[in-house]
């Protein structure tokens, strides 16, 4: 379909909205991940994938903005590059944290989350689709946050390293089939530990315990583990701060908001762009 034929959306942000809408039509009868919606309202509009329709969209938005000024003869003597504090996070995971912390509603955990819980805790490696499907299981928001930010982008944020498995072939098979990457259990459960600490019930708990069970022999544990034993010893007593950059970004003329959190945390904000959609930074506090 020609991205100019009339009903096409006209931005990214309609076509996600448009799948949030289709997730809640369809619920409970009919239960499809955020992804999987997606790629129905690509399909809707005549695009082969959501990866084609998104790259579309963004062409749209690009040829959409107005030819920017001749750019300034540059200086004889170039400035010497600052160095950027805090952690450079990429624009959409700062953009997707934002506007999950403005949304922050209390998660409760289902009958049917714990079931799925039970299950991931008892394997030795999670891939990282089923972050989205668990966060979906609590809510669609969160699950859109993460599946919107991307799960590379929030396992290195959360500074856990993830692995490639693969099939072990039998004795009439003579290929390894690749899977996609994967975290450990507790690799998993450090992830939703900092999901926590920003501001969402993610319910590390659930998986915690189990981590604790296969670590209470053990003489040396990885610093995944030693994540969920401190977890489990902290009481929710903590002092919490960090700060959010994106580097890439030179905003002028930012605003400034805050965010009181229940759970006591106070998030800071520079916005920036004409809808204050941008966000060049982000600082998280809470005191003990």
């Amino acid at each position: 379909m020609n991205a100019l034929n009339a009903g096409f959306p006209a931005s990214s942000d309609v076509a996600k909205a448009q799948a949030k809408r289709l997730r809640t039509a369809l619920a409970p009868s009919y239960i499809v991940s955020h992804s999987q919606s997606l790629e129905i309202i690509a399909k809707i509009h005549g695009e082969q994938s959501w990866g084609r329709m998104s790259h579309l969209l963004s062409s749209m938005a690009r040829n959409a903005q107005p030819a920017p000024a001749p750019a300034p003869a540059p200086a004889p003597v170039p400035a010497a590059p600052q160095a950027v504090s805090g952690d450079h996070i990429e624009q959409r995971a700062l953009q997707e944290i934002w506007k999950g912390l403005n949304n922050l509603k209390p998660r409760p955990v289902t009958i049917k989350a714990k079931a799925r819980a039970k299950i991931l805790s008892g394997q030795r490696l999670i891939s990282t689709q089923e972050f989205e499907a668990w966060l979906d299981k609590l809510s669609m928001d969160l699950g859109s946050m993460v599946f919107g930010m991307g799960v590379n982008n929030l396992l290195a944020m959360a500074k856990v390293r993830s692995v490639s498995h693969f099939h072990k072939p039998g004795p009439d098979e003579a290929q390894v089939a690749s899977f996609s990457r994967a975290v450990t259990l507790p690799g998993f459960a450090a992830v939703l530990i900092y999901l926590e600490r920003l501001g969402f019930d993610t319910h590390p708990e659930l998986f915690v315990e189990p981590v604790l069970q296969q670590i209470e022999n053990a003489e040396i544990i990885d610093e995944h583990e030693l994540t969920c034993l401190w977890y489990s010893k902290e009481k929710g007593s903590f002092r919490f701060q960090q700060k959010m950059v994106d580097a890439s970004l030179k905003l002028d003329n930012t605003v400034s908001r805050t965010l009181k959190l229940p759970n006591g945390l106070t998030v800071s904000a520079e916005l920036g762009g004409e809808l204050e959609h941008l966000v060049q930074e982000l600082t998280l506090l809470r005191e003990p």
